[in-house]
């Protein structure tokens, strides 16, 4: 994997698709695993490298912004009504 500065003029050598798998089983790993995101993990993974993110500081997009919930409580439902009290 290359560690160079990014404003720096010297040319980076290419990202191998190695670099990328790599780093994208890294990232799978450290969201738990969770399959369907093979994709996702991988234009992270590209990301992060283009960037000279290190791994020990990368955290996958799905777990790096926990989504908030909701403080309302939902209302009651509705109890049914007897159909011979219409």
């Amino acid at each position: 994997m290359r560690h160079k500065n990014p404003h720096s003029l010297v040319p980076f050598e290419p990202i191998s698709e190695d670099d990328i798998r790599d780093y994208a089983y890294h990232l799978y790993v450290q969201s738990g695993c969770i399959p369907g995101r093979d994709l996702d993990h991988w234009l992270e993974a590209k990301a992060c490298l283009n960037a000279c993110i290190p791994k020990a500081e990368s955290t996958p997009a799905c777990i790096a912004i926990p989504k908030e919930r909701s403080s309302r409580k939902r209302p009651p439902k509705a109890s049914p009504r007897d159909p011979s009290r219409q």
